[in-house]
């Protein structure tokens, strides 16, 4: 038996798992292999690859078309049954009691998501009918096939669908366009895709509160954001900022444009700044051609640049791009428009200056990230 715990920018995910299941102990095993092996190829998994994708986003519009949460959880949620399932044979009763009251804690926060979901919905007046809501399409940010190889995790799941016309004709012309909702994470079983972490709006037409109210509600939900997470929300364009290179000249963030970033905030007295620090070497170096693809910046947050320098040249980092905050450390200008509270935080954004990914960076697939984004501006 392994305890595993997996963290999805800042939803921290115990699992417990035995050797996987014979192939024929289940209908569906064919359809999760094949999902396993798209994604431990790096390749794209969609609702017409796995039809089960498009089952999850038609159970989350089930969800918001009758606000039945018991019902939604019976679907997209792990039961005492198949926790128990994912158990070794001689697991105790009281490591059983253990692991099914942590997949409990996991769905007291999807409940909050789940929460903060309907009352959005109350305010765009949309009515309890699940016939309103039609699936349009369903994307996965990533996937991977984390480190015990029997399933796989998705990441950042867009959910997108429309009113009907019955729902128009009804409500009114002002709620035609598109809508999105948002997964943070999933995990693949035999039977399809589980919810594990994360539930709420991306995206809603702005003619339903008119332009200022919609705004108002997504910098309200960005600021909710950062008070659960500690850093700024993914999907958002990362500010703009000033950093100063080890001997004193003052850069912009401007000159990183077109550029796919790593900025990784980072200080030389920071003991656990060190190990992620000592890998972001190793991924420039395993990776040459990320040149003139990729800036890996690592920004000290220490006093002054001769404590950073000493220490790098001690460290012999040299392969990332090694800069200095400024005068204030936490309180200057970068890690202050970046919400940064604590060290190592860690952000990845895409050449067009999104936020795909923010948080600490032992739970990031950094390399796997950067190159998925990489092979996204060559399509």
């Amino acid at each position: 038996m392994r305890k595993i715990r997996l963290q999805f920018s800042g939803c921290l995910l115990p699992i417990l798992l035995v050797s996987g299941q014979e192939a024929g102990e289940n209908s569906d095993a064919a359809l999760a292999a094949k999902v396993q092996q798209l994604a431990s190829q790096g390749q794209e998994i969609t609702w017409k690859t796995d039809p089960t994708l498009k089952t999850l986003g038609q159970e989350v519009l089930s969800l918001l078309g009758n606000r039945e949460t018991d019902r939604f959880r019976e679907a997209v949620g792990f039961s005492d049954e198949e926790i128990n399932k994912l158990l070794s044979p001689g697991s105790t009763p009281e490591q059983i009691e253990e692991q099914i009251e942590d997949f409990h804690q996991v769905w007291q926060e999807v409940n909050e998501r789940i929460a903060e979901l309907f009352t959005l919905a109350d305010k765009l007046k949309l009515p309890k009918n699940e016939d309103f809501f039609q699936f349009q399409d369903a994307k996965m940010g990533r996937s991977l096939v984390p480190p015990w190889g029997e399933t796989v995790v998705g990441e950042e799941i867009e959910i997108r669908f429309k009113l009907s016309e019955a729902a128009i004709q009804e409500l009114g012309e002002s709620y035609q366009g598109e809508y999105a909702l948002a997964l943070q994470a999933i995990i693949r079983g035999d039977q399809g895709w589980k919810l594990v972490a994360g539930l709420s709006w991306q995206d809603f037409p702005n003619t339903i509160l008119g332009a200022e109210a919609t705004a108002q509600y997504w910098e309200e939900r960005e600021e909710a954001y950062l008070r659960r997470h500690g850093t700024l929300m993914p999907g958002s364009k990362g500010p703009e900022f000033t950093f100063f290179s080890l001997t004193g000249e003052e850069h912009s963030s401007k000159e990183l444009e077109g550029k796919v970033v790593v900025l990784e905030f980072w200080a030389s007295w920071c003991g656990p700044c060190q190990e992620p620090m000592a890998k972001m070497q190793t991924y420039v170096d395993k990776n040459p051609e990320w040149k003139d693809k990729v800036e890996v910046l690592a920004l000290s947050l220490d006093n002054t640049t001769k404590q950073a320098s000493e220490h790098l040249e001690k460290k012999g980092w040299h392969s990332t791009r090694n800069v200095w905050g400024g005068v204030g450390a936490f309180e200057s200008n970068a890690p202050s428009v970046y919400k940064v509270r604590g060290i190592p935080t860690t952000y990845i954004m895409d050449a067009a200056g999104k936020i795909v990914k923010a948080g600490h960076p032992v739970t990031m697939d950094i390399p796997g990230i950067v190159n998925e984004l990489l092979a996204a501006t060559t399509e």
